[in-house]
């Protein structure tokens, strides 16, 4: 076994480290710290608030004229997650 560690910076620079054990070979660690790094950008794409052209940052545009946009299910699901921890812990979690 061996540790695969990389590190990026991600969404306006910040930060990001993949770093596990593992005795795959090197094809499918270089396939596995991929998929990783693709998820990285996707979820940017729904929840980096830096990013104009993400899903919160056409809800935070959106917010003053009060019109809704169409989210992914992805979103939908993080929000019905944060909606169940608000009510879970008497809005504590917001």
């Amino acid at each position: 076994m061996k540790w695969v560690e990389q590190r990026r910076y991600i969404y306006n620079g910040i930060p990001a480290r993949i770093r596990f054990k593992t005795d795959l070979s090197p094809a499918q660690v270089q396939e596995l710290t991929d998929a990783a790094w693709n998820e990285f950008l996707h979820l940017g794409t729904i929840f980096n608030s830096f990013d104009p052209k993400s899903e919160v940052g056409k809800l935070n545009a959106q917010a003053k004229a009060k019109a809704g946009i169409k989210v992914s299910e992805d979103f939908a699901q993080l929000f019905r997650i944060t909606q169940d921890l608000y009510a879970k812990t008497d809005g504590l979690f917001d």
